[in-house]
């Protein structure tokens, strides 16, 4: 496996049948030339281990294992994890995730460019990139593969730079991780806080937070996302201007015209019926 090839980061938690499905999920929609790992520590309940354990003994996956040995925390269990890989680039999933086909090869591509820290995607549940309703927990879509193929027409990221990364799937560029250091486990006990931190952190230097409108990542569960309330007040003292970017983004609302693509889209592929060849050829 190169470095050039991002690795997917499974951030585990103690919820089986979010896990068993998110892992079924990487099994269906990922290649053998993808490398997973899978990152905790020891609160981690052993269900969980032993789901992994079997799961591994199965999967044609490359898969590592990133355990802390102490009940370090989401956060600082994913930091350590990130500070392995060098400059490598890597793809947190929360385990409510759930993959479409060829996601993982359109988030690399959208990545393509070298400005990008984050790159966020699609989904029903993920605040300002939720479709089809805009910040809101829509429910898993019936059919999220005719979704994501439809989606599949905008191969780069949009020229839309997000407040700071969100949902359950996010791609991190490992030069910018190297660079500002990782993710604040000393500050921030959720990783939407940490993210969010670490999103504001790279605008600062230079870097970009941008939106993948080529891929549409599933939250299966509807498990919350957010920050606690306690790191949103730890953002709010760190950068005064947060909360006020946030709401102009939504006030202004620059994905409207990105849900009326993907609704015309998808109403246009529903035209020309079943017998089309779904996606076309694998990415």
């Amino acid at each position: 496996m190169t470095d050039d090839s991002p690795l997917v980061l499974v951030c585990l938690r103690n919820a089986a049948g979010e896990l068993d499905g998110c892992l079924a999920s990487l099994d269906r929609d990922l290649s053998p030339r993808d490398e997973i790992g899978l990152v905790g520590d020891a609160s981690i309940d052993p269900q969980i281990l032993a789901l992994v354990a079997r799961w591994r003994e199965g999967t044609r996956l490359r898969v590592g294992e990133y355990f802390h040995d102490a009940e370090a925390g989401p956060v600082a269990a994913c930091n350590a994890a990130l500070q392995t890989l060098g400059e490598r680039d890597a793809v947190l999933l929360h385990p409510a995730m759930r993959g479409t086909h060829g996601w993982l090869p359109r988030l690399r591509r959208a990545a393509a460019d070298p400005r990008l820290a984050t790159l966020s995607p699609w989904s029903n549940d993920a605040e300002f990139l939720s479709y089809p309703r805009f910040c809101e927990a829509n429910p898993p879509p019936e059919r999220p593969d005719e979704i994501a193929e439809a989606a599949a027409a905008w191969p780069e990221a949009a020229d839309v730079e997000l407040p700071g990364a969100a949902g359950v799937a996010m791609f991190l560029r490992g030069r910018a991780v190297r660079q500002l250091g990782g993710l604040d486990a000393e500050s921030f006990s959720s990783l939407t806080g940490a993210l969010g931190d670490f999103s504001r952190r790279a605008a600062a230097m230079g870097w970009r937070n941008g939106f993948c409108p080529g891929v549409f990542a599933v939250n299966a569960t509807g498990a919350a996302t957010g920050a606690s309330g306690e790191d949103l007040q730890r953002l709010m003292v760190r950068w005064p201007e947060f909360q006020e970017q946030v709401a102009r983004f939504v006030m202004d609302d620059p994905m409207r015209v990105w849900r009326d693509r993907l609704s015309a889209r998808i109403a246009e592929l529903g035209q020309q019926g079943p017998q089309r060849d779904l996606f076309g050829p694998s990415p």
